[in-house]
């Protein structure tokens, strides 16, 4: 689930800072990720 993804995301992002790698990783975009940033905070 999407829920799922997102912890395990923001999981990586707290390990690597490195945005780049966490959206190939994930096969994300750089909206999404961020869009998932804010839903956490």
């Amino acid at each position: 689930s999407k829920a799922i993804r997102d912890k395990k995301i923001m999981a990586r992002y707290s390990q690597c800072l490195d945005i780049k790698t966490i959206c190939k990783e994930f096969d994300i975009s750089r909206r999404t990720f961020y869009r998932i940033l804010k839903q956490k905070r």
